[in-house]
């Protein structure tokens, strides 16, 4: 597996972090890992995981539970004991995360490793000593505290108020706590010491938000032994408190990068295959194109020779069928042809050549090849002495012509259709507007790709033929457009090819 993480975020901060295969191979970990285990991160890389520690598990069901987790919901968070090859044993607080495909198939894991051995220590100290215990609390910024449920009281620690932001003179009660404690995180607790009273745990563990007075929203673990009386009832929770924003922030930046990475991934194969689509349709359309070519030439001329035989018939009813199957013949072949140009424009490699080219006669021209319908008006507003494009003619006027095409099939009740073109920095603007159905938003960012149209005759290769050609003179190509008021196409061309 070839998983790496290439994220400076985790080179800083304060949990080992470390990625690994199928095959259990490490794959990545940052420079708190490597602090950690005492390793070098070159010399690691690749090796098995148990050459960095091996488990010993705080209770014979734990490696269990820890399977069955990944398993079921790709996630698991506990503790365990990690030995480490020559510096000795430390005691862990792990988040384990199931790694996989884009295709959903799992490649590995990624496991964030906090040490909580220091924390252990507080743990048997605060049974040692309470002044011990408060030392290495300001060290450690670890908050103890008593709540007698019994007797509805409260001590906390001199770290406890700095953690909470509260004032050490004045004392505190549960309610109060419970105030500060984000409105979504209170039932967390609450559910919490209803289930130590019904399974008689011996363990206090829980995390929640506050509501800091200075340093706004923060993350708090509890964590603390309960006490029962002789009847079983809940009396008594002693513990510590210490806050692990940090942390929390990281596993969300991490979750976020991952979820990124995934994206990411997806886009790059979705890339792939419509480029590997694509060069499939280039390589067909042009077999296609240059195939239809000569029947199409040969319709022509037949369709030009009728035409010029059914003049010189007298005028009857049967002539006048004729003729108007002559059109219709004329105009599919026409259709059939735009086609195949649009193909191989998309298709073909474009030879470029560039000479003086006067622009409203190239529109004009285009205006005209096309024949607009009598319930289309049509004005071209470009002054007679605009300056000479140096430009490839013949595929300008392609570009022209789709868009008109396009213009004049969004106006089928007629309307109004308008060229224009200025000078900017340099630069051409052409724009070809029209009155029409206009463009929906949904359909906007897919109109210049390849085989994309709404139209129920049309293949989706005029506008992107469209734009690969200005592109191939350095230009762009942009859209505008509003449902019920039309569709406004600006062409951005150097005046001189750069």
């Amino acid at each position: 597996m070839n998983y790496r993480l290439q994220d400076d975020t985790l080179d800083h901060i304060m949990d080992a972090v470390i990625a690994i295969d199928n095959g259990s191979n490490i794959t990545y970990l940052n420079h708190a890992a490597a602090k950690q285990y005492n390793v070098d991160v070159n010399n690691i890389l690749g090796s098995k995981l148990t050459d960095l520690y091996e488990i010993t598990w705080l209770r014979p069901e734990d490696e269990q539970n820890l399977r069955g987790s990944l398993e079921k919901i790709g996630y698991w968070h506990g503790e365990s004991i990690h030995r480490r090859r020559g510096s000795g044993e430390i005691h862990v607080e792990s988040t384990v995360t199931v790694l996989k495909s884009t295709s959903g198939q799992k490649i590995g894991l990624l496991t964030i490793h906090r040490d909580i051995t220091r924390c252990k220590l507080v743990e048997e100290e605060l049974r040692k000593s309470e002044t011990r215990l408060s030392m290495i609390q300001r060290a450690a910024g670890i908050g103890a505290w008593d709540w007698n449920i019994a007797e509805d009281t409260v001590v906390w620690s001199p770290e406890t108020y700095v953690i909470y932001g509260l004032d050490p003179n004045i004392p505190v009660s549960h309610e109060q706590v419970m105030s500060l404690v984000h409105p979504e995180d209170r039932s967390r607790i609450t559910d919490l010491q209803n289930e130590l009273q019904m399974r008689h745990a011996k363990i206090w563990k829980v995390e929640y938000r506050i509501d800091h007075p200075s340093l706004g929203m923060r993350w708090l673990l509890s964590w603390g032994k309960v006490v029962y009386n002789s009847e079983g009832d809940l009396i008594r929770i002693i513990g510590v408190s210490f806050d692990i924003t940090e942390r929390k922030n990281v596993e969300d930046s991490l979750k976020n990068r991952i979820e990124d990475l995934q994206t990411l991934v997806d886009e790059r194969t979705e890339q792939l295959r419509d480029a590997e689509r694509l060069a499939v349709i280039g390589e067909t359309a042009g077999m296609v194109g240059h195939d239809m070519r000569n029947p199409l030439q040969s319709i022509v001329i037949a369709v030009y020779l009728a035409e010029e035989d059914l003049s010189s018939l007298p005028d009857c009813k049967a002539k006048t069928n004729l003729k108007q199957f002559l059109e219709t013949i004329d105009e599919q072949v026409k259709y059939i042809n735009k086609i195949v140009s649009d193909l191989q424009d998309y298709a073909e490699p474009l030879v470029l050549r560039s000479e003086e080219t006067d622009l409203k006669q190239t529109i004009n021209d285009s205006i005209r090849a096309i024949a607009l319908p009598e319930y289309i008006q049509s004005s071209v507003l470009i002054e007679d002495n605009f300056p000479k494009m140096t430009i490839d003619p013949f595929l300008i006027k392609r570009v022209f012509i789709n868009l008109i095409t396009n213009a004049v099939q969004a106006m089928p009740k007629g309307g109004k259709l308008t060229i224009s073109a200025s000078r900017k920095n340099g630069d051409v603007l052409v724009n070809v507007e029209d009155t029409g159905v206009g463009i929906p938003d949904e359909h906007k960012p897919h109109i210049f790709k390849p085989l994309f149209t709404t139209k129920s005759k049309g293949q989706g290769f005029g506008l992107a033929a469209s734009r690969r050609i200005v592109e191939s003179y350095n230009g762009s190509i942009t859209v505008e457009s509003e449902v019920g008021k039309g569709t406004k196409f600006t062409i951005n061309l150097p005046l001189v090819k750069r």
